[in-house]
């Protein structure tokens, strides 16, 4: 008996095992909904979320029939399932087979209310109710050319579109499957129609503006400027404009520039345009005329004027349409043609530079120079100076200082020995927000002293020289000099790069700078090769017994010898690879000076016209450098060699 109820209970458990197997075979694939019951399920929910079927093409297919869009291979079919409403079914190309959406498509009618730079502005038919809420964009380019020739106002459009078109006015619809014109809305229609198309033009169709207040006391000429568009919002969210100036510093020193650049940004906005307000008065001798517009182009990393700015001398504005976002500046058109090499004589006109303050009064503490300086005199004798006093140095200073550029060359040569003991003396050549103004050039002592030099103002830079390149410095004394700054501070020089003989320069006195890039002659440099010079120095408390924080760095930071460098038969140098290392450099000396400081990138081997530039013959020094702790190291053995 007991026999028997366990064989009916395995018996049991078998056929219930079977049911459920049976059951899960019948309920467990999801079953094909007909077209109009999915059309229902799509219409009732978001139309545009994902929703991802069990079932497939193939069932699809089979359960539907042939789709009215596409064919089997297709990844999106589309069926219709009763009037002006449409059935997408959309597969991921990446599984053909499996469904990844399923949302309804509309045909709707739409009125045309106005036209406007490619786009057209359509409301949905019988939605009419003076109110730009339920206005739509669309495009010309949606339309043939015959359709396009039909539309005014009160044309009716038929449409058929994906579930993304629908309470989220006013926005552009996307892309339309087909468009059709069926005709014009009746007489009775039109006076609210056109009550609907009169207050959408005036609410988005016109100019909006968004203006930036652009005037700083150190560029006065501009301001404000003022981005201007059409668009289907406030014209805030969808453009931008601020000023560049002081925050960028390669705009800021375009040739003749006038205030701040700009830059624009925007999208989705038509009849775009730009303008700038100037003040007449503070235009430093500019004429009106000579007011320019340029847009850089970031792809080609050039400016181009914009030839159709419209310039209006009666409310002192220069207005552009622009056809992209980017940087606008406004310039002087002589000084930023001749700076460009190109013919400015349309453009020429009597200027005296020395009747207005320059960049650098505006920006800098300028200590005693402007109590010394005659501009008349530094106009006159400018660009190479010969001074015999403190009154003379001052005005070359001024100069310089007031109307340097990177293609400038300048001399100072002394006369006789100049004590500026008890004055308050300023660096020459320097760079800051309005752009840059380097010395570059010589100075020659001529066996001179300058005594009782004092600079303290605060400076970045700091020292006889402030900000400078491609300099020659010779046969002069500084005694009793104190030069103070916030970084790169030296007696002879603040900040010096190129490759050149600094000779019989002798400095005694005070330095007092940063935690780095300061020292006695020259506080931070790259390049400088100094012969027969001496100093005397106390440089922030203590003796420094270099002549710039760079030659303490290379003589006192432990060197790996990471790289080897093989010097062939042939003179040519070779070297071995290593990974990991910022700005690889050969460093490349003449006769004890150096004459070459190059990136290898993927360059292995040094070549002998990139030694023997500078002679063939002589003693040569070369080793490799790289770029660490802010500092070029030697990181490799040396090559000396003779011929």
């Amino acid at each position: 008996m007991e026999r028997k109820n366990t064989f009916r209970r395995i018996v049991a458990i078998v056929l219930i095992f079977a049911f459920a197997l049976s059951a899960t075979a019948c309920f467990g694939k999801s079953a094909v909904p007909t077209k109009e019951e999915a059309l229902e399920q799509c219409l009732n929910s978001d139309p545009n979320s994902k929703k991802h079927y069990k079932y497939g093409r193939a069932d699809i297919l089979e359960v539907w029939g042939d789709p009215d869009i596409g064919d089997e291979d297709s990844d999106i079919l589309v069926w219709k399932c009763r009037k002006n409403k449409f059935l997408i079914v959309e597969f991921n190309p990446d599984r053909r087979y499996k469904i990844s959406r399923m949302y309804a498509s509309y045909t709707q009618e739409l009125t045309t209310l106005l036209r406007n730079k490619g786009s057209i502005y359509v409301s949905p038919r019988g939605a009419v109710k003076t109110d730009y809420t339920r206005c739509i964009r669309m495009e010309e380019s949606w339309f043939d050319e015959d359709d396009l020739g039909k539309l005014d106002l009160g044309s009716v459009i038929e449409i058929e579109f994906d579930g993304g078109f629908m309470e989220t006015f006013p926005e552009q619809i996307s892309q339309p499957y087909s468009i059709k014109i069926t005709g014009k809305v009746p007489d009775s229609e039109q006076r609210e129609l056109y009550e609907e198309a009169w207050y959408v033009q005036e609410r988005f169709a016109s100019d909006q503006r968004v203006v930036a207040d652009i005037y700083i006391d150190e560029k006065p000429e501009l301001k404000a400027a003022a981005f201007y568009g059409i668009c289907f919002d406030d014209l805030a969210n969808h453009a931008y404009i601020q000023a560049l100036y002081g925050y960028d510093y390669y705009y800021s020193q375009t040739a003749g520039i006038l205030g701040s650049p700009v830059y624009v940004g925007f999208e989705n906005v038509s009849r775009p345009s730009l303008a700038f307000w100037y003040f007449e008065e503070n235009l430093r001798g500019v004429p009106e005329r000579n007011i320019m517009m340029l847009h850089f182009n970031e792809e080609d990393q050039q400016y181009y004027v914009m030839d159709e700015a419209v310039l209006d001398t009666d409310m002192n504005t220069i207005t552009a349409s622009i056809e992209e976002g980017g940087v606008y500046v406004l310039v002087d058109a002589y000084q930023w043609l001749r700076a460009m090499g190109k013919d400015a004589s349309d453009y020429k006109y009597d200027f005296d530079p020395t009747a207005f303050d320059s960049d650098w009064e505006r920006e800098c503490n300028t200590g005693s120079i402007m109590d010394l300086a005659d501009k008349k005199w530094a106009l006159a004798n400018a660009p190479d100076f010969r001074v015999s006093t403190r009154e003379e140095l001052a005005s070359a200073v001024y100069y310089i200082n007031a109307f340097s550029d990177t293609r400038t060359y300048y001399s100072i040569t002394l006369e006789n020995d100049i004590d500026l003991t008890g004055y308050d003396w300023a660096p020459c050549g320097w760079y800051g927000k309005s752009g840059d103004c380097p010395f570059i050039g010589t100075i020659d002592g001529q066996g001179h002293t300058i005594n009782g030099m004092h600079i303290d103002g605060g400076y970045f830079d700091a020292g006889f020289l402030g900000w400078g390149y491609e300099i020659v410095m010779k046969d002069i004394t500084f005694t009793n000099a104190f030069v103070a700054g916030s970084g790169c501070v030296g007696i002879a020089g603040g900040e010096i790069y190129g490759t050149h003989i600094w000779e019989n320069v002798h400095v005694q006195g005070e330095v007092v700078g940063g935690e780095t890039d300061y020292g006695s002659i020259i506080g931070r440099e790259g390049g400088t090769s100094f012969r027969s010079c001496t100093f005397d120095v106390i440089a922030n408390g203590k003796p420094f017994n270099y002549y710039s924080y760079k030659k303490m760095i290379d003589a006192e930071t432990p060197v790996t010898e990471t790289f080897t460098l093989t010097l062939n038969s042939d003179y040519t140098i070779t070297r071995d690879d290593h990974p990991g290392f910022r700005n690889l450099a050969w460093h490349v000396e003449h006769n004890g000076v150096q004459i070459l400081e190059r990136l290898t990138d993927d360059e292995t081997t040094l070549d002998t016209d990139l030694q023997w530039y500078d002679g063939s013959t002589g003693t040569f020094r070369i080793y490799l450098v790289a770029y660490i702790d802010d500092y070029y190291i030697r990181v490799s053995n040396i090559i000396e060699y003779s011929k």
